[in-house]
Parts: C-alpha cells; sequence; structure tokens
C-alpha cells in the first residue's frame, strides 16, 4: 500500500517509520519480516521529503547498519542496501 503516494504520506505523517524502526530493534522478529519491514522503508525513500527526514531521524541508519551487519540472509543485505543508496 506504501506504492500509492497518499499512502506514502499518511503513513509517514502517522509516524509509521519510528513504528518500523522500532520492531526492527526487536531481537527474534526472523528475517522474512526484517525483509518486509526494510522493504516498506526501501519504497517510501523514493519520496525525496521521505527520505530526507529519514536520514534526518536518528535512528533508521543505525538500525539498519546493525542489522547489515549481523544478517547472513542475501535478499536483507540487498535491500538494506537498496535504501541506503542516495537517490538523486
Amino acid at each position: 500500500m506504501v506504492r500509492i503516494e497518499s499512502y506514502k504520506q499518511a503513513f509517514f505523517k502517522m509516524e509509521g517509520i519510528t513504528s518500523v524502526v522500532a520492531t526492527l530493534l526487536r531481537i527474534n522478529i526472523g528475517f522474512q519480516l526484517q525483509y518486509q519491514l526494510i522493504f516498506i522503508l526501501w519504497l517510501l525513500s523514493f519520496d525525496p521529503r521521505i527520505a530526507e527526514r529519514m536520514v534526518g531521524n536518528n535512528a533508521v541508519i543505525p538500525v539498519l547498519a546493525d542489522i547489515l551487519r549481523e544478517s547472513e540472509k542475501e535478499k536483507v543485505i540487498r535491500i538494506i542496501i537498496a535504501t541506503m543508496r542516495v537517490r538523486n
């Protein structure tokens, strides 16, 4: 649903990124749920305004970096790297 622009904005305004990051901080959520949550962040990163605020959020990048460091699943690693890529 966050592929639709108006849904992206609503999700962001309702502190959705904070909820996603808080869920990612849980220790035993499993790699599939990690992937799906990071996929949401990746979709949101296509909106320049949201991406700028995600970078400004002091929790998003460190959490993704920690998961990247510890993850053994390639698809989780790929989606994190895609999320962190700078868009022009």
